[in-house]
């Protein structure tokens, strides 16, 4: 988990100088070079971004957007994960995540990629000011969005670093009745839970059983993907081990 008020204390934020008078001195020295535009209003001195890590330069931008949003929204999914301090496998995000009323709809504007939901106050941690998404939402809704590399990645080291499981993450995605990306979420957990969620699926009516189906094979058991799920996930280990573009949390 990462220190919010350390980087805060870091950023210049516009409408904070403004009321001090010296909006043009920030302005003029942004023009410079002096200072990095991280976010529409907020700036970072232009010396010390050039040391910082793409994950340490993300969680600024997501800071930023934060602090000069006129209300105070939730990060959610892999912002929200970087925040926890989960480490990013492929190329860093450019946008900042958050949740959003289904009446103003999913979409991405302003740096903003906004994520329209039910339930917005469902599963959220406060520090001080900052609202996030609590880890297992989290998890249960990068699952579901992020690229296949980077989703395991994360769900992995939450595993293995906190008291949360994948039986976990599979209630959330029911708590909050995620319907798009759930079978992408599901194949991106370990393979005995997500066989347990293709059984399910199944019996919902998901499956079809007798002869005469298109694509059935007599003797054996029509989707059941256990090994293959397997498969995929020991592949997909041993491309983590692989990757370049790993940035730790």
């Amino acid at each position: 988990m990462r220190c919010v008020d350390a980087f805060l204390d870091r950023l210049q934020f516009l409408c904070e100088l403004s009321e001090q008078g010296d909006i043009r001195e920030l302005q003029r020295a942004a023009e410079r070079g002096r200072l990095v535009r991280v976010h529409r209003g907020a700036y970072y001195p232009f010396e010390g971004w050039n040391k910082l890590t793409q994950t340490e330069r993300y969680t600024f931008r997501v800071l930023a957007a934060v602090g000069t949003n006129r209300v105070n929204p939730t990060i959610s999914h892999i912002s929200a994960a970087v925040l926890h301090g989960a480490p990013i496998i492929g190329p860093m995000p450019t946008l900042v995540h958050m949740l959003a009323t289904t009446a103003a709809g999913t979409r991405t504007e302003h740096g903003y990629r906004k994520h329209a939901t039910d339930y917005p106050a469902e599963a959220i941690e406060l520090r001080g000011e900052l609202r996030l998404t609590d880890l297992s939402r989290t998890l249960a809704e990068v699952a579901a969005d992020s690229p296949f590399l980077t989703a395991v990645g994360i769900l992995d080291w939450a595993f293995a670093n906190y008291r949360i499981g994948p039986a976990d993450v599979s209630q959330m995605l029911d708590r909050l009745q995620i319907r798009r990306g759930r079978r992408r979420a599901v194949r991106r957990l370990p393979v005995r839970v997500a066989r347990r969620e293709s059984q399910q699926s199944a019996d919902l009516g998901g499956g079809t059983s007798g002869a005469g189906v298109a694509g059935s094979v007599p003797g054996r058991r029509r989707g059941d993907r256990g090994g293959r799920l397997l498969v995929a996930r020991a592949r997909s280990h041993r491309r983590i081990r692989r990757s370049q573009q790993v940035h730790p949390g």
